[in-house]
């Protein structure tokens, strides 16, 4: 998956999000295939500023699919949301599939993936692997540390422009990991300590991580990530 620091006419995004699950496989499938926007790449390559899409989503990034290479596409969904919605195109141009992020490594909602002809194939509800706590209540907790609004979408990126956090989700022990990546401020004792050590400007922040029980919503911080 291709990293960030995902225009698709509105009309095409609504049709290709209205494929029903439980099609049978006699059913022939009439809906118009997504397909990549080489217009909207072209304004993307000028870098004329933000693209807005018709939907509310702006674009974060593109990469035309050529040379029979994948195309990629992400797209920041308008506030309050904190998702980016992340696709991938065939050679041909046609969409190969589409998930929302909530973080680099974690997949919510429903993530579709579509044939070489661009029609819908299969569905997954990533919600299903987590435990009873859900991404929202994640959120939650981040809200309610002063981190983040869940209300009007803010908090999504420090002063400097730097991602304020990172949320992952361990299956097997069926917790969440949460990384303020300015959590707290040093102490001055700590920031001449690294001063020494370091040359350069040290970081005056220090990152906090917390650990939440996926099932129970317990939470704790800690000092340092599980591994």
């Amino acid at each position: 998956m291709q990293k960030i620091l995902f225009w698709i006419p509105l009309f095409l995004s609504i049709l290709a999000c209205n494929n029903r699950p439980g099609k049978t496989n006699n059913q022939k499938d009439t809906t118009m295939p997504e397909k990549f926007d080489v217009e909207l790449y072209k304004k993307y390559q000028q870098g004329t500023g933000l693209l807005l899409l018709a939907n509310g989503n702006t674009i974060l990034s593109m990469t035309a699919p050529e040379n029979r290479k994948i195309g990629a596409q992400q797209e920041l969904l308008p506030k309050p949301s904190f998702l980016v919605c992340y696709k991938e195109f065939y050679p041909n141009g046609n969409l190969k599939l589409k998930e929302l992020l909530l973080s680099e490594t974690v997949k919510v909602g429903k993530s579709e993936y579509y044939n070489q002809e661009g029609q819908l194939e299969r569905t997954v509800n990533e919600d299903e692997k987590f435990g009873k706590v859900k991404y929202q209540q994640v959120l939650n907790f981040l809200d309610n540390k002063g981190y983040i609004n869940t209300k009007d979408g803010s908090g999504r990126l420090n002063e400097d422009g730097t991602p304020k956090y990172d949320i992952q989700y361990q299956t097997k022990d069926k917790q969440w990991i949460i990384i303020v990546y300015q959590g707290r401020k040093v102490s001055e004792q700590e920031f001449l300590e690294v001063s020494r050590q370091n040359t350069g400007e040290p970081n005056p922040w220090k990152p906090v991580y917390y650990v939440m029980n996926a099932d129970t919503g317990s939470t704790k911080e800690v000092l340092q990530l599980p591994e």
